[in-house]
């Protein structure tokens, strides 16, 4: 469809079009509304004037659609036979009633680009022919559920929940009284028929028993026949549309049924057509559901503006009926804009489709062709449901007034929060779980105070309380929850692949020291430490099978040793790197100054003692550490609302973090200061690298240890040990292991030799 005019479709009950001679042009003829006999059509006024209001809304906007106009036809849905000519005429776009089939949705050139309604139980039977075309349909009626099925009616949409959440409404309605022997009638319609089964279906898990269920007509012989039967029931549920319900009710009148309880669907529950039936109330209590009164802002002034126009002189010089002389605000007091809300929101739900399948920019909009199925694709909302509003719902009863029954809010419903049922009269609204209630001057007066985070009231409203240490309070679903116990199990995937990289650490380093055991006597493994760097493997191994220790659920024990293990051994392999580096630098860059020194240093056990020094303050820090603090296994409740996380108490010093990082720093430093050796010595690169390594580990560790982040703390600290450990291994060792076993040329005396002797001529 080429634009900037587009246009809609309005399907309306019977009776509508026609109503008033002037109802298609822009005024309203007074005499219409006259006679109480014409509430019947009142609603399907409102509904004509809904869509008018909406469109009017549009055409007047910047925002949607800005320079388009939006057009629409009446269409009156009075008979099937009209239907189906209507939507051939619709659909084709021939001259004649034509509608051949196509595979390809583009090749439907139809009148206009969307439909509103048909607004009663006829939407089944119209609906598989607009999903040829993927025509966007949406009903302002109560959906029936086969119409849910996307895969069926990709095109169907809805302004009012569907039957399946109004009959959960109703059966909560039921169980809120203990309404639990109930009768069920309904028209013989889709949505009638659908209902009630619904009904039936669900009513054993509301705890209601249903002992009678009629389909009902117009028919005053068959109603007098059902009304018998059921009158062994105080309660019935009618599910059909208002013109059954209107016959319904006259019968019931004629027959004189009182003290009956009448539970109305959405269908008819504020239809002013079966509020109309004199004597109505005399039958008992109409109580219901009906679609959530929203606002439709302006609507009522825009009713007033027409009321006030001057209507066309007919020629009539008869005698006119006393009229009520009716205003707008009395139409929608009566009515209110429960009906013409759906429409409403309909001719904005397609618009806003329009808008966005015509890539419309502000005060700007793309003139192309548009088929209905790109109209129907940029409907928004949920694309598996067909309604396009919250499911909420009013539970009203019906009062006598001097007119019309009036309807009284009762009540609210909605697919989120379930049933509310509210009070008549009240000094102060009841207060929440969370909040408390502080006592005013009358007993039924009172303030509601807000307790603390965390906190809410049970059995004393006027007391906050909390929830036991092992629950916490969840505030969506306004209960105490049990509080999960968190801690790194050894089934968490994480967990496992830490544990198989340490393991396999472990491996490596069992065969580094067989390895290095083979070839001691030669001069790589001489150069990279001789015995101390077996002791260095030891030390990295004892580290790797520590790790497990920092899996799986902690006890003291485990909790006063593990982080021992890890510093003291670590302690150890960087002294012994110190060491290892300190000799280099001795031997090549100060041993002509000062060789009586370091032969007595080297001599006398000076590197061992060094190691062994440097070890023995780590021990006393670690040792002191433990008998200050006392590392524990520990129960903490307050860093997470909801979770319970069990972990060590160990906590770091700052002579320990200074500890580290002074001995790191020393290694590297040595090691920096004998970057120019001979290349057969290049295990102070090595030394370097570890060094460096080791120290972005033991930062991340900290980092870790401070944030505290529950069980991914735990995996983090697993990680950052197993990260300087590694640098060590891969680091250090892994390159002499290269040397020997896929470089044996370069591990013999002479090659060394030769390096040794390019060094000294180069310097």
């Amino acid at each position: 469809m080429l634009l900037p005019v587009c246009w809609m479709i309005l399907m309306v009950p019977p009776s509508v079009v026609n109503w008033c001679t002037d109802l298609i042009g822009h005024n309203i003829v007074p005499s219409c509304l006259c006679s109480c006999s014409n509430w019947r059509n009142v609603q399907q006024f409102l509904m004509v004037e809904a869509m008018r209001f909406a469109v009017d809304e549009i055409n007047n906007s910047s925002n949607i659609l800005p320079n388009i106009t939006l057009g629409y036809q009446l269409l009156d849905n009075c008979s099937m036979e009209e239907n189906f000519h209507s939507i051939l005429h619709l659909l084709s776009d021939t001259e004649v009633d034509v509608l051949y089939v196509w595979h390809d949705p583009s090749k439907y050139l139809p009148t206009a680009l969307a439909i509103i309604g048909p607004g009663d139980s006829t939407a089944a039977t119209n609906a598989p022919f607009y999903r040829l075309a993927f025509f966007l349909q949406i009903d302002f009626f109560d959906s029936v559920q086969m119409l849910a099925n996307k895969r069926l009616y990709p095109s169907y949409f809805c302004t009012v929940p569907s039957t399946l959440e109004q009959t959960r409404a109703i059966l909560r309605l039921m169980q809120r009284f203990s309404w639990t022997w109930v009768a069920i009638v309904g028209s013989s319609t889709d949505y009638g028929q659908e209902s009630m089964q619904l009904f039936l279906d669900m009513s054993a898990t509301y705890g209601v028993c249903v002992p009678y269920l009629h389909t009902i007509t117009t028919s005053p012989q068959d109603t007098m026949r059902i009304l018998a039967e059921i009158m062994a029931v105080n309660v019935t549920v009618i599910f059909a549309e208002d013109t059954v319900v209107e016959s319904f009710f006259q019968v019931a009148v004629n027959q004189s049924i009182e003290g009956k309880v009448w539970v109305a669907s959405n269908t008819w529950s504020v239809s002013t057509r079966v509020a109309a039936v004199s004597g109505i109330l005399k039958t008992g209590t109409v109580l219901g559901i009906a679609v959530k009164e929203r606002p439709m802002p302006g609507f009522e002034e825009y009713l007033s503006k027409k009321f006030q126009s001057p209507a066309p002189h007919t020629g009539s010089n008869g005698l006119m009926t006393s009229c009520m002389g009716l205003t707008a605000k009395q139409i929608l007091s009566y009515t209110g804009t429960r009906v013409s809300y759906g429409v409403y929101a309909a001719v904005h739900a397609a618009s806003e489709a329009l808008n966005l399948a015509l890539g419309c920019k502000p005060n700007l909009c793309e003139r192309k062709r548009i088929y209905p199925w790109q109209v129907r694709s940029n409907v928004t909302g949920d694309p598996n449901r067909q309604e396009l509003v919250e499911s909420e719902y009013d539970i009203i009863t019906w009062h006598a007034t001097a007119q019309l029954p009036s309807v009284t809010i009762v009540g609210h419903y909605s697919r989120r929060r379930g049933l509310k049922m509210g009070p008549f009269s009240v000094c102060s609204e009841e207060c929440s779980l969370t909040a408390r209630k502080e006592r005013g001057s009358q007993k039924c007066c009172f303030q509601c105070i807000p307790c603390a985070p965390g906190m809410f009231t049970n059995k004393n409203p006027y007391t906050c309380q909390s929830c036991n240490v092992n629950e916490w309070w969840n505030p969506f679903e306004q209960r105490c929850l049990k509080r999960e116990v968190e801690f790194l199990r050894w089934s968490d995937p994480a967990a496992m692949l830490l544990t198989c990289v340490s393991w396999l650490a472990v491996i490596l380093t069992l065969g580094i020291i067989v390895l290095f055991l083979w070839y001691q006597d030669t001069p790589v493994v001489k150069a990279t430490g001789g015995r101390m760097s077996l002791v260095m493997l030891v030390c990295l191994t004892v580290a790797y099978v520590n790790i497990s220790l920092y899996i799986g659920k902690p006890f003291n024990l485990v909790c006063l040793i593990r982080h021992p293990i890890y510093a003291i051994t670590s302690s150890i392999c960087l002294s012994c790197m110190a060491v290892k580096s300190f000799q280099l630098v001795c031997i090549f860059k100060l041993a002509r100054r000062l060789p009586s020194a370091y032969n007595y240093w080297a001599h006398h056990s000076g590197p061992v003692l060094t190691i062994v020094g440097f070890t023995v303050v780590d021990i006393i820090i670690q040792v002191t550490h433990c008998i200050l603090t006392h590392p524990k296994a520990t129960v903490d409740t307050s860093s997470f609302p909801d979770l319970i996380l069990l972990n060590c108490s160990h906590s770091l010093q700052l002579l320990d973090i200074f500890y580290k990082t002074l001995l790191s720093l020393l290694a590297f430093l040595l090691a920096y200061l004998s970057k120019d050796l001979p290349p057969s010595y290049s295990e102070v690169r090595c030394i370097a690298f570890s060094a460096l390594i080791f120290l972005v580990g033991w930062g991340f560790y900290l980092t870790v240890h401070v944030l505290e982040l529950g069980r991914l703390s735990s995996v983090l600290k697993v990680l950052s040990i197993l990260l300087s450990l590694l640098g060590i291994t891969a680091g250090y060792f892994l390159p002499r292991c290269y040397i020997i076993l896929i470089q044996p040329e370069r591990n013999t005396a002479t090659f060394f030799q030769n390096m040794i002797h390019e060094y000294t001529m180069g310097s």
